[in-house]
């Protein structure tokens, strides 16, 4: 005798036999689309965050001066940086000074001497990748001055200057004129640009 599995279905029965296969494929293909797209299964695949993204911030600083310079006379030009700077995290990255000045002596063709020089004192730190640090002209051209350092990097081991600091600039003046009775003086044009740097992690 035939077992009952094998027996002729009637078509009532087969339909009921289609349709519980079809809700147990179903039923299987949503359990896998569940396990698979689950928090569980993409922390097993994705073991840790992603990197943190190194930034620096910039800020540049400028200030100038005019002041008059009589024949052997000088001046200096401070800018100091407080403490209040590095508990925020800035360092010094760049200081670059400029210096102009025009002959005002009627009909005199030769221009004056100046001189200037450039020091920070205060926090002592790593020298810079480039320095010019004095400087003197006679023929009234633009002297500039500058202390650079390296930009920052996430990978760069620099030991940058640090508030409390202080930018001096001093300039002198040496009268050339041969004309008699003609001025010992010179109207001095200082301007300084100070860029501030400092990381910040996300």
């Amino acid at each position: 005798m035939l077992n009952e599995d094998f027996k002729p279905k009637t078509l009532e029965k087969e339909k009921d036999f289609l349709i519980l296969v079809s809700v147990s494929v179903l039923f299987i293909i949503l359990h896998a689309g569940a396990v698979l797209f689950s928090p569980s299964f993409a922390d097993s695949t994705n073991t840790g965050a992603g990197p943190s993204e190194f930034m620096t911030e910039n800020i540049t600083l400028t200030d100038t001066w005019n002041f008059v310079l009589q024949d052997g006379g000088s001046e200096s030009v401070n800018s100091a940086f407080q403490e209040n700077w590095s508990a925020d995290g800035w360092i010094l990255t760049s200081v670059i000074v400029e210096i102009s000045y025009d002959e005002t002596a009627t009909g005199d063709g030769d221009c004056d001497t100046v001189s200037a020089e450039l020091m920070i004192t205060g926090d002592s730190g790593d020298e810079p990748v480039t320095s010019t640090t004095s400087g003197s002209v006679s023929d009234c051209s633009l002297i500039i001055l500058e202390m650079r350092w390296q930009d920052l990097t996430e990978e760069l081991d620099v030991d940058y200057l640090q508030p409390p600091f202080e930018i001096e600039t001093d300039v002198s003046l040496n009268v050339d004129s041969t004309i008699p009775f003609n001025d010992n003086d010179e109207q001095i044009d200082v301007s300084i640009e100070v860029i501030m740097s400092r990381v910040q992690v996300n």
